[in-house]
């Protein structure tokens, strides 16, 4: 692991779980930090996904070393030229609302049919079994009931990015990349799908929440994710079908929210995720 110094770098911008900066006198990497309580294990496990993905040829950052400064662990990565979201592109340009989702769309239907290995990437139905299992925020009736639920859900061999948003994924000189790959894994692509689902909930309990996280209103966000799911479907199926079939997604997206996080919903957000695993 490459030592590093911090001074060499320029704070570019900061999250839930760390920063990344841009180096003062190379504009080609970017440096993503995380914060001094995360552990090693969590940067290493990113940056393996992220290798493994950029080898398959799926647009994404190339991934160059691993580094620390001695307090925190971090990795360096290829820096996209003139980089933004999905998600900022909504609140710069609403215009553009419609021609993003449509583009999108098509960038996840082809990730979705693209085969996944089981020997190099988890299955999604693991991860999520495990993160059940871990949430401190919920009885062992309440888990028992999840991963019954879980394992009535189809089963998938195509990959699926695991954190699945319009932030998480890039416009860079008209083309687009998936950032932020720590959880790539194998499965059903309706598990990528309920976190679309889940912020649609989000914008509409948190609108200034949304607003600081995804850079756009909760109207455009909304309008947004229901275009991508509506262009992700096709027009023949009613978006109310889409969304009435992804609500046990939708639950299970929350449960690993609140397990990354350490933070658990209110009752009230946490409302259809119980009936649904409770019956």
């Amino acid at each position: 692991m490459t030592s590093i110094d911090l001074n060499e770098w320029t704070l570019s911008g900061s999250g839930y779980f760390g920063s990344s900066y841009f180096n003062k006198s190379d504009d080609s990497v970017l440096l993503k930090m995380l914060k001094p309580e995360f552990p090693f294990s969590m940067i290493e496990e990113e940056f393996r996904m992220a290798s493994l993905v950029h080898s398959m040829g799926i647009p994404s950052s190339k991934p160059f070393e691993l580094v620390t400064d001695g307090k925190s662990f971090g990795a360096i990565y290829q820096r996209f030229s003139d980089k933004v979201s999905y998600a900022r592109k909504v609140g710069q340009s609403p215009e553009l609302i419609e021609s993003l989702a449509r583009d999108l769309a098509a960038l996840v239907r082809k990730l979705h049919s693209t085969p996944c290995s089981p020997e190099n990437f988890p299955n999604v139905k693991d991860r999520l079994h495990n993160a059940i299992l871990a949430d401190d925020f919920r009885d062992e009736e309440f888990k028992c009931r999840a991963i019954k639920l879980l394992e009535s859900l189809p089963d998938g061999r195509t990959c699926i990015h695991g954190d699945l948003h319009f932030g998480n994924v890039v416009l860079s000189e008209g083309k687009s990349y998936f950032i932020d790959l720590g959880n790539f894994s194998y499965g059903h692509p309706y598990f990528d799908l309920g976190m679309t689902a889940c912020l649609i909930d989000f914008a509409g309990r948190h609108s200034a929440q949304f607003t600081e996280n995804f850079h756009c209103t909760p109207e455009q966000g909304v309008q947004f994710c229901k275009s991508f799911l509506k262009n992700y479907f096709g027009p023949d199926v009613p978006l109310e079908d889409v969304l009435e079939e992804l609500k046990p997604y939708f639950a299970f997206c929350q449960i690993f929210s609140e397990v990354a996080m350490g933070v658990p919903f209110s009752d009230d957000e946490f409302a259809l995720t119980r009936t649904l695993v409770m019956g």
